[in-house]
């Protein structure tokens, strides 16, 4: 039954995000590379993200936006929490475990032995990416 719920999620998710934009004007595949992937979030992003990649080493400053999107992903899973339904409690939170293996086996492919240099920062991208996407489903529950 497991098994079934994350291949559904799974193949739903690679489908979903074929066709959905975070919030730009074109939609971005979910296999893009990074420079793709980027553009895909810079009007998501803060100020001062956008002044760190321009000035600090990447990666450090694709970790520090995602330390402040992981806190409002947090935060909007509390809120979605409060606001369904006692009965679909049990149902989100597995959604969200599920939501959750689902972004790490995503954003994993991209880092590897093969990945190249590049792979790492490809990983993050994605996982940011992702972050932001799952905010903004909970944030449409309350």
């Amino acid at each position: 039954m497991k098994r079934s719920i994350v291949l559904i999620l799974s193949v739903w998710l690679l489908t979903a995000c074929q066709d959905t934009p975070v919030e730009t004007s074109k939609s971005v595949p979910c296999h893009e590379p990074a420079t793709q992937i980027k553009e895909s979030i810079t009007k998501k992003v803060l100020s001062e993200y956008e002044e760190c990649m321009q000035m600090g080493p990447p990666n450090e400053c694709i970790m520090a936006e995602l330390e402040i999107r992981d806190k409002e992903l947090n935060n909007a899973y509390k809120e979605a929490k409060k606001s369904i339904p006692a009965k679909s409690l049990k149902k989100l939170k597995e959604i969200q475990r599920e939501w959750i293996v689902y972004r790490d086996m995503r954003c994993g492919f991209y880092y590897g032995p093969e990945s190249g240099s590049g792979g790492l920062t490809d990983a993050m991208l994605c996982e940011l990416e992702e972050t932001i996407k799952r905010t903004s489903e909970l944030k449409e529950l309350y």
